[in-house]
């Protein structure tokens, strides 16, 4: 039996770890059925990692509540309650801040003359937020191709999607974390 987490940045590496694993699922998703009209399979596909990757995510949370609520329950720590959401931000960091500069970037590229009227003084160079804008999202799209399926058939070209998706991670590790938390067994 693996021994479970007992300090936070165990658990952010373990988290970590997991993104990882689903994003090498979701690049072998890709590369194998995304030349073809399988679009029902990706999509099946796509669920059934994201679906993976959520139970992972779950479970270690879970088990590190409990861990937290004997060192509680012993007086050697006190209680966080927000502990595992913080812990799934602070793993889900690199995704977030790319994210938010996807998503800023396109609104500085789709709104140029707004930008330019507001700002006159300043420079701005569109082929810049362009450029940025690429690679925030290129990198973005590779760290999290667990979701390939649902951007690739729905989303594709919405910077909004790259800002949504590690929340729902975020909220099943904080729920998690509270029930390990306050489980009695």
């Amino acid at each position: 039996m693996i021994k479970p987490a007992t300090k936070p940045a165990h658990m952010v590496r373990k988290l970590i770890a997991f993104q990882i694993g689903v994003t090498v699922f979701g690049m072998f998703n890709g590369l194998v059925f995304g030349g073809g009209d399988l679009d029902t399979l990706i999509l099946v596909i796509t669920i059934i990692a994201i679906g993976m990757h959520m139970v992972m995510v779950a479970t270690s949370m879970y088990e590190y509540g409990q861990v937290d609520r004997v060192r509680i329950s012993t007086k050697r720590d006190s209680e966080k309650p927000f502990r595992g959401f913080n812990i799934a931000l602070v793993a889900n960091s690199l995704n977030i801040a790319l994210g938010v500069i996807a998503v800023i970037s396109k609104l500085f590229i789709e709104n140029v003359g707004f930008f330019e009227y507001a700002a006159e003084d300043v420079v701005v160079n569109p082929a810049f937020f362009g450029e940025l804008h690429a690679i925030s999202a290129g990198l973005t799209a590779m760290i999290q191709m667990g979701y390939f399926g649902l951007y690739n058939l729905y989303l594709s070209g919405n910077p909004l999607f790259f800002l949504i998706i590690p929340f729902p991670s975020v909220i099943v590790a904080g729920v998690a974390y509270r029930m390990g938390l306050n489980s009695h067994e």
